[in-house]
């Protein structure tokens, strides 16, 4: 899963990223990796150059709770995202047609793609959550089909 991720004293921020782990909405388009790790760079250039703004619509309150301020995105900076750069990537890249907006940010599912710039599945994501860490097993699953074994 993408998302940003923090140090434990919460001063570097970084990025999760899986390079063949796409989203398929619902409605059946599919961001390609490259469009989500830009989805998840937006919210990190905000975080840096406006961090009081950040954790405002990111849902944060000063003793780190997070709740939820948007009845459609649950938050609005996903709103903001979503609504804004991602729109603009995804339609530039192909991905999404013209005055498409995602509807919401947690529907739809992961997919394994052949690429990080594609949108052709490869697969249906087999995922293990494993300490809150998405770990796609299909690169196993193809050497196993192909009689390479683990």
């Amino acid at each position: 899963m993408e998302r940003i991720t923090y140090t434990r004293d919460g001063s570097a921020p970084y990025i999760q990223w899986n390079p063949n782990l796409g989203i398929k909405t619902n409605e059946g388009h599919v961001l390609s990796p490259a469009t989500i790790l830009e989805h998840e760079a937006d919210h990190n250039v905000r975080r840096i150059q406006d961090p009081n703004g950040f954790m405002e619509d990111a849902g944060y309150k000063s003793n780190g709770y997070r709740y939820v301020n948007d009845s459609q995105y649950d938050f609005k900076e996903e709103r903001r995202v979503i609504r804004g750069s991602e729109r603009n990537t995804a339609y530039n890249n192909g991905e999404f047609p013209l005055n498409y907006v995602r509807p919401d940010h947690d529907k739809g599912s992961f997919i394994t793609v052949t690429s990080p710039i594609s949108t052709g599945l490869l697969m249906p994501a087999v995922r293990l959550n494993i300490m809150n860490k998405q770990r796609s097993i299909v690169p196993s699953i193809l050497r196993t089909l192909r009689g390479g074994g683990r």
